[in-house]
């Protein structure tokens, strides 16, 4: 390595540098003594080097070689009850490497950790199957959130926009406007133009100070949130309904409900079960 005097810059001159190794990091490293750090950094190694991508076969000798001896530091450390057979099977595992290959290919950790993962789920030691199937049935619901279409988020909103009497007038409004446009499909334009039209229309009257504009009529033009609260009962009128899912624990039946259907021409009805009570 040159360095220049004036412009106090290095340059590389072909000559070979030979230093040492850094050092290993540990956080115990002036915590405990000397001969215990060691050792304890040692066993550490040697899982270290075993769970490399690449091994070679003078490696896994010098490994096969080390483990008894780092192992009989351990003895002089710890007491007996703390070396069971978890502790002595390290002893082996060298020379399983040297036969097997790669310890990722033939170690059983990952799945005994998930195995492990199964049986917290068991909850009725009778079934055990069922309670491990529920559990991975829940765990997925919860990682997983559903994700609505667009197409289905927007016919969810003009469901509850059409039964609301705040907004009629504008929807009549909106269906004179498409008819005046367009002599076919008004009523599949008026589904996919309305939310839209509406959000514009009752902006640009807020804008211009209209009285007419509630509250109310402002937070459905701007439409639902996407995160809303959701209860199991619901009491109205001197009604009361459950959802389904709470149901199942009381004997009476609250959830069933009747909607009087608006498809068109004829007015059918339409019987169901309440599933989720959301506010929106």
């Amino acid at each position: 390595m040159i360095i220049n005097g004036e412009t106090k810059k290095k340059s590389f001159d072909g000559t070979k540098e030979i230093r040492l190794a850094p050092k290993t990091l540990s956080g115990i490293r002036g915590l405990l003594r000397k001969d215990i750090s060691n050792t304890l950094i040692e066993f550490s190694a040697y899982f270290r080097e075993l769970c490399s991508k690449s091994l070679r076969m003078s490696d896994l000798e010098r490994l096969e070689n080390s483990i008894a001896l780092t192992l009989c530091k351990l003895e002089r450390i710890f007491p007996p009850t703390f070396f069971d057979i978890m502790v002595h099977l390290s002893i082996h595992l060298a020379t399983e490497a040297k036969i097997a290959g790669p310890v990722q290919y033939i170690w059983m950790y990952p799945f005994e950790r998930y195995l492990r993962t199964l049986k917290s789920y068991v909850r009725n030691n009778a079934r055990p199957e069922g309670s491990i199937a529920e559990g991975i049935i829940a765990q997925e619901c919860n990682s997983k959130i559903e994700q609505l279409a667009i197409s289905d988020w927007n016919r969810a909103t003009m469901c509850v926009l059409k039964n609301c009497e705040e907004v009629s007038p504008y929807v009549r409004e909106h269906i004179e406007e498409v008819q005046s446009k367009y002599d076919s499909d008004v009523e599949l334009r008026h589904e996919e133009q309305f939310l839209g039209w509406f959000q514009a229309k009752i902006a640009e009257m807020f804008d211009n100070q209209d009285k007419t504009v509630s509250q109310e009529l402002l937070g459905l033009a701007r439409g639902p949130n996407k995160r809303v609260n959701k209860y199991t009962g619901y009491l109205i009128n001197g009604f009361r309904f459950h959802t389904k899912e709470h149901k199942k624990f009381l004997k009476t039946q609250n959830s069933g409900v009747f909607v009087q259907g608006d498809d068109g021409l004829t007015n059918k009805k339409y019987y169901g079960l309440i599933l989720d009570i959301i506010e929106l």
